[in-house]
């Protein structure tokens, strides 16, 4: 049995969150490129790294995006990608896969590149308020997003749809009454999304990759996403709101 504390369970692990990644932007990028090629296609990539995860040597978000958007034919991606390690940051702008017009690198913090979101909008001849496109967020721990920002920037960006990798093992451990403890049943509200889908929680950190958008499509049952009040959705919910009542044995946490 292959152990998902470290090692190859941890690449195994991060291979899964990849693809799903990658899926669920292949899924935005193929329903607008179908639907609405005419507008452009804005990707906000909030945890955006180097674009190489050369511990696991798995492809990193950004790239995903590039790939997505080159397969889905959409004729007018617009990408930013933000990474507050500003050597991580140079080591993405320098792969020649980002040489392509409206294609950017942000180095700082993305709490402060959020607010801007609006008016880079308008900077490509759109409205905010009509703008299609995702909002990826793809956190380090339940703490490393800033979740009031993107909701007020959701606000005044309703179309824009969230993929978030919801860390589910992490949330459980944030003591009550944290003042940056989301749970994962506080985020159809927070986010303003009316329908989501869920994609089953994988590993010992139990993270759950969501997609929310304000209208129905389809579930993709064999990419792992559900919609979130099925009998499939409701259950990974349901394990992801649940504290386990055993300790673990090296630390005397709940989980």
């Amino acid at each position: 049995m292959v152990s998902s504390s470290g090692g190859q369970g941890q690449s195994r692990d991060t291979e899964w969150k990849e693809r799903g990644i990658r899926s669920a932007l292949s899924i935005n990028l193929r329903i607008c490129a179908e639907k609405l090629a005419w507008r452009p296609y804005f990707h906000f990539d909030l945890h955006a790294g180097c674009g190489w995860n050369h511990r696991f040597d798995v492809v990193g978000s950004p790239l995903a995006f590039l790939e997505a958007a080159d397969e889905s034919g959409h004729p007018n991606p617009v990408a930013y990608f933000v990474e507050i390690d500003a050597a991580r940051a140079a080591e993405l702008a320098a792969r020649p896969e980002l040489a392509r017009p409206d294609c950017f690198v942000h180095a700082g913090d993305n709490g402060a590149f959020c607010r801007g979101i609006p008016d880079l909008i308008r900077h490509h001849g759109d409205r905010p308020e009509m703008a299609m496109g995702s909002i990826l967020i793809d956190p380090n721990g339940p703490t490393a997003g800033p979740y009031d920002i993107i909701a007020e920037v959701l606000r005044q960006c309703p179309k824009l749809d969230v993929i978030y990798n919801f860390p589910g093992t992490g949330t459980k451990r944030l003591p009550d009454g944290h003042r940056r403890k989301i749970v994962i049943t506080d985020i159809p509200e927070l986010f303003r999304k009316r329908f989501w889908l869920i994609r089953q929680q994988i590993g010992a950190f139990q993270w759950s990759l969501l997609i929310g958008r304000n209208f129905r499509c389809n579930d993709y049952p064999s990419l792992g996403f559900h919609h979130w009040d099925s009998a499939r959705g409701q259950g990974v919910v349901e394990k992801l709101a649940t504290v386990a009542a055993a300790k673990n044995k090296n630390q005397g946490q709940l989980f």
